[in-house]
């Protein structure tokens, strides 16, 4: 498949996902999940990561497409949008619903190259806004999206009742 965005200095091109790709991408959400949750949720994940393996895959539709980041024939990341409406304005909306940088590649300006192409993505496909979601114990992305120009507009609170 084609580059949709290329990288040359280093060699990168972010590509469509295939399906040969699922299991990549069902990797780099759950170790991105678990980073976003507390130790005694990631205690519990057998419990719940059956459930978010059934929500990512039911997430590739239409409105959504996710982007590998390939150096020659290695994974190096990706990245997967959606379309939507913001939940206040209702305008149209483009959702960061993954991204994930190698780890021996993080620190090297890969997530912000690819969150640069999240925003042409929004761009090109006449959204006004780009959102995302970061859990409370992920704060090196949250420190990094706020670098990006991101900031909070709602907190989402959980409490476990079972």
């Amino acid at each position: 498949m084609d580059c949709v965005r290329e990288l040359p200095v280093k060699g990168l091109c972010l590509k469509r996902m295939e399906e040969s790709d699922i299991a990549y991408v069902m990797e780099c959400m759950e170790e991105a999940v678990l980073r976003s949750v507390s130790t005694e949720e990631s205690r519990d994940r057998e419990r719940w990561l059956p459930r978010l393996r059934e929500g990512i895959a039911s997430m590739h539709d239409h409105a959504n497409e996710t982007f590998i980041l390939w150096q020659d024939e290695e994974r190096m990341g990706m990245i997967w949008l959606g379309r939507g409406q913001d939940q206040f304005t209702r305008e149209p909306a483009g959702f960061l619903y993954g991204i994930h940088v190698s780890e021996t590649s993080r620190n090297d300006g890969l997530a912000r190259w690819m969150m640069s192409f999240a925003e042409e993505w929004c761009i090109e496909n006449n959204l006004e806004s780009l959102c995302l979601n970061v859990g409370s114990h992920n704060q090196d992305a949250e420190k990094a999206y706020r670098r990006l120009g991101f900031s909070p507009r709602s907190t989402i609170m959980a409490k476990r009742i079972r």
